[in-house]
C-alpha cells in the first residue's frame, strides 16, 4: 500500500487495548527508504520488529523459485533496516532438495553475518498445484523425517550468534 496507508495501519494498532507493538512480515523487495524512515520513527514510539521472508542465502535458489528478488536484496534490506534501529528478523526455509547440507551450513555462515535480531526456520511445504509439487510428483526426493529436520536444524543453529533469538 501507499505509506499514508500503511501509516493509518500501523499506527491504529498501538492504540488498541492490550497491544504492546507490532511485527511487519514484508518481502525485502518492498522496503523503501520512506518507508524505512517513517518505520524508524514507529519504533522510536512502540516495539517493532520488520521481519523479512529471506527463505534462502542462494541466489541459485531464489531465482529457481521464482522468488523475484536477489538474496543481495535480502541482505541489503537487513543491513538498512538494522542501521535505522529496527529490530529485524528473517525467514529461511530449510529442504530445497538441491541444498545439500553442506550449502546449507555455508548458508547458516552468511546468515550468521547480518545484523539479525530474530530468525525464524521454516520446513519446506510442496503445495498441490505448484511447480514444486509438479516436480515432486515426477521425481520425487527425500523428505526429512521429524528427527532428521531437527538434527539439520541444530546443526545450523550452531552457527548462528548466540545473542540472535530463534523464533
Amino acid at each position: 500500500g501507499s505509506l499514508g496507508h500503511l501509516r493509518s495501519v500501523y499506527e491504529e494498532a498501538p492504540g488498541v487495548a492490550d497491544v504492546v507493538g507490532i511485527v511487519i512480515g514484508t518481502r525485502p523487495d518492498c522496503m523503501p527508504p520512506d518507508l524505512l524512515q517513517y518505520l524508524a520513527d514507529l519504533s522510536s514510539r512502540t516495539f517493532l520488529i520488520v521481519e523479512y521472508g529471506v527463505e534462502s542465502a542462494s541466489e541459485d535458489t531464489l531465482l529457481r523459485i521464482n522468488r523475484g528478488h536477489t538474496f543481495a536484496v535480502s541482505a541489503d534490506a537487513i543491513c538498512r533496516t538494522a542501521e535505522k534501529g529496527i529490530m529485524v528478523g528473517a525467514h529461511l526455509i530449510l529442504g530445497f532438495p538441491w541444498e545439500g547440507r553442506a550449502e546449507l551450513m555455508r548458508q547458516a555462515k552468511v546468515i550468521a553475518g547480518l545484523p539479525l535480531t530474530t530468525l525464524k526456520l521454516h520446513q519446506l511445504q510442496i503445495i498441490r498445484g505448484t511447480r514444486l509439487a509438479e516436480e515432486y510428483a515426477s521425481h520425487p526426493w527425500h523428505v526429512f523425517t521429524a528427527e532428521e529436520y531437527a538434527d539439520l536444524v541444530l546443526e545450523y543453529i550452531s552457527y548462528l550468534p548466540p545473542n540472535l533469538v530463534l523464533e
